[in-house]
């Protein structure tokens, strides 16, 4: 059992720790929102118009728009990998999926846009538990593309994780059937698409996706379980379709979960590389064995805590005065505290494992 400390050390190590808290995303994750889209699709303008004001509010957010061609309107910007994953995704556009997540309130992996902002805060509190980088080369000659993700898991993976390789093309313009877009706001008096056009000829696209060099599922290679600490790096290859705009073309590389059923394939991590560049992992990994990983933050009902090793954790919650309110006996790699009955306000956590690693954290009740 974790030795109770005297409510002086607690309140000295909790007004430490304010100072270096901070609400949010951690630092290192990115979020990929993939917007299900079509030409002739009316409300979809407005989707993009949306995820345009997210991006400026939250630049760790990476959007990519998968296209479908529909029976009674053709859109030329549609790929056999995108058709792959709309055939288990798609039920409606616009839609947005957020790191592909499967929110248990909601029936469906992509939602409709009243839920956007709540699915986009959500995953900006999700802790970080794989680090990527990457690099690519690309010959103007040839057109060939060679992409390398990089990746280094900050705690043990206890499922199979695949990685995958976006290519995408921002912004997309044509005239014509196929990429004239259709504006259901053309005659709402007021609406930022107002008179823009319907359909709006040689609409710009943005974040279009033209192939996925992991195709529909990722690549299948990394050891699974994978081991904390554990590095990895994956090389794809292709070349640019000459219809491309090499100059708007840029890659995401991807690290997900995969799993028989759709809707357990959450994105872990992502990053967009522009071509002939590089992307650093940074020290996240050396970070996060100083940390746990605990969230959300500040939180109301449950609190999720993640450690750095599968071993024996004994954790325990004091309040400000150096009370214990909490405790939990874990083995294993996480757990979770029920707090919904205790008031809101600062606390300190502390857990301790059976070979010697110890931890003291601030969290904050709301």
């Amino acid at each position: 059992m974790i030795r109770n400390a005297s409510k002086y050390l607690l309140l000295s190590l909790i007004l430490a720790f304010s100072a270096q808290f901070c609400s949010g995303q951690a630092a290192g994750k990115k979020i990929l929102i993939e917007k299900i889209t079509s030409a002739g699709c009316p409300g979809c303008p407005w989707g993009s118009y949306l995820i345009d004001s997210f991006i400026q509010l939250d630049t760790n957010i990476i959007p990519v728009t998968i296209h479908r061609s529909d029976s009674w309107h053709p859109d030329l910007m549609a790929t056999e990998d995108g058709d792959s994953i709309l055939s288990e995704y798609l039920w409606a556009h616009p839609t947005l999926m957020v790191d592909r997540y499967k929110w248990p309130q909601y029936q469906h992996v992509s939602n409709t846009v009243n839920h956007w902002s709540t699915m986009i805060n959500d995953r900006e509190q999700t802790p970080l538990v794989v680090s990527i980088g990457g690099s690519t080369t690309y010959n103007t000659s040839t057109r060939e593309l060679e992409v390398t993700v990089s990746g280094n898991s900050l705690w043990e993976l206890p499922y199979e994780v695949r990685t995958n390789v976006y290519i995408v093309e921002s912004p997309v313009t044509g005239v014509g059937l196929g990429y004239d877009q259709l504006n259901g706001y053309n005659n709402q008096v007021g609406h930022p698409l107002y008179q823009a056009g319907d359909p709006i000829v040689g609409y710009a696209h943005k974040w279009v996706l033209r192939d996925m060099l992991g195709g529909h599922h990722g690549r299948q290679s990394l050891q699974q379980p994978l081991p904390a600490a554990q590095p990895f790096s994956e090389t794809f290859s292709t070349t640019l379709d000459t219809a491309w705009d090499a100059n708007n073309v840029y890659v995401i590389a991807i690290i997900q979960k995969h799993n028989a059923d759709p809707q357990m394939r959450e994105i872990l991590n992502c990053a967009k590389i522009p071509l002939n560049s590089s992307i650093a992992m940074g020290n996240e990994v050396a970070e996060a064995a100083k940390t746990l990983n605990i969230w959300p933050q500040p939180s109301s009902g449950v609190l999720n805590i993640a450690f750095p090793a599968n071993e024996s954790w004994e954790v325990e919650l004091f309040d400000l005065q150096g009370k214990l309110i909490a405790t939990s006996s874990v083995r294993g790699n996480n757990t979770q505290l029920e707090i919904s009955a205790h008031p809101s306000g600062m606390y300190l956590l502390k857990a301790a494992s059976d070979n010697g690693a110890s931890y003291s954290q601030k969290v904050i009740l709301r």
